[in-house]
């Protein structure tokens, strides 16, 4: 069993996707659940640069918010004075999961298969992954911003 935040899961893997339903699911801007802050804060608290995103402050409060550079949905601590600071929530549980000893609970075996043999114009070796991961990149952030059209035409309509 894992507690965090005054929840309890029956795995790592369920604390996981419990997290990531959260990022996905809930209102940009509004602060979390009082539950669901606290298992948030918990998890920051191991960010590796957690003191410093904090500067020196305490937390108000966490929200999903847009990450200012990639614009997709990210974290945020709300500090004291009311300024924010987006934090990667793959960071918090990779030194959660360390700091309880836990970095191999719960990791079933990769399933091995064979690698298909690359397109004859796809770049093998670090430049092809980069322009693959570059393309990845750019197909979310069009997706998350036809998402949130699609949200607002929605809202437009029911008026």
């Amino acid at each position: 069993m894992i507690e965090i935040g005054e929840r309890t899961f029956p795995s790592i893997a369920d604390m996981r996707q419990y997290v990531f339903d959260i990022l996905n699911n809930a209102p940009v801007d509004k602060p979390l659940e009082e539950m669901d802050a606290k298992v948030l804060q918990e998890l920051f608290l191991c960010h590796p640069e957690a003191e410093k995103k904090m500067e020196g402050q305490q937390i108000q409060d966490v929200k999903v918010g847009k990450h200012p550079q990639a614009g997709a949905r990210a974290f945020c601590i709300i500090r004291d004075d009311g300024t924010e600071e987006t934090f990667s929530i793959k960071k918090c549980i990779s030194a959660w999961t360390r700091e309880k000893g836990l970095e191999n609970a719960g990791q079933e075996k990769p399933i091995t298969q064979k690698e298909p043999s690359p397109q004859p114009t796809q770049q093998r070796g670090a430049p092809g992954i980069l322009n693959q991961l570059q393309r990845v990149i750019t197909l979310y952030n069009q997706l998350g911003k036809e998402i949130e059209q699609l949200k607002n035409a929605l809202v437009d309509a029911s008026k």
